[in-house]
């Protein structure tokens, strides 16, 4: 058998090694595709984490601080600066504080909004929200409320009077 022969009596088609590389090469690519989606999802949903939980947090500080200032002085105070609640990612001026005057929390109806997040949080996987705190039962309470329902409650609230 001449070695012209043994050319011609190979197969034409890919052999079983190269059939099983480009299979593996294929199943790495998809491994590798949804991997980094993954990855790229959780990024982003924990970018959002922080700032949904470091307002809530410094929402809480302030409804406990007008509480407090309420129960001390018998009224709200004239600015959000008069209760020194210590800062963190967020700051007081993060907040837009309805009262620049001062007044008893006893003189405002359930569903008053009292101060809100000045602009809203834009979330990858959710709608724009805001934290607002708005009076209940005589307290100062923290809500978190999508734009829209956000938006209609203050198309809803007669404007804030300084007293």
């Amino acid at each position: 058998m001449s070695m012209e022969e043994t050319y011609k009596s190979k197969p034409t088609g890919p052999s079983r090694v190269t059939y099983r590389r480009r299979i593996s090469l294929v199943r790495t690519g998809i491994i590798t595709l949804v991997t980094s989606g993954i990855l790229i999802g959780f990024i982003f949903w924990y970018r959002d984490l922080p700032q949904r939980l470091d307002c809530s947090r410094m929402a809480q500080r302030i409804a406990a601080g007008l509480n407090n200032y309420h129960r001390t002085y018998h009224r709200l105070p004239n600015t959000l600066e008069e209760l020194h609640v210590s800062e963190g990612r967020y700051t007081i001026d993060h907040y837009e504080y309805r009262f620049l005057g001062f007044g008893d929390s006893a003189d405002l109806a359930d569903g008053v909004l009292v101060v809100y997040c000045l602009n809203p949080h834009r979330s990858v996987f959710s709608p724009a929200w805001r934290h607002v705190l708005i009076a209940h039962q005589g307290m100062i309470v923290v809500n978190r409320m999508s734009e829209p329902e956000f938006q209609a409650m203050l198309a809803r609230q007669q404007p804030a009077v300084s007293f």
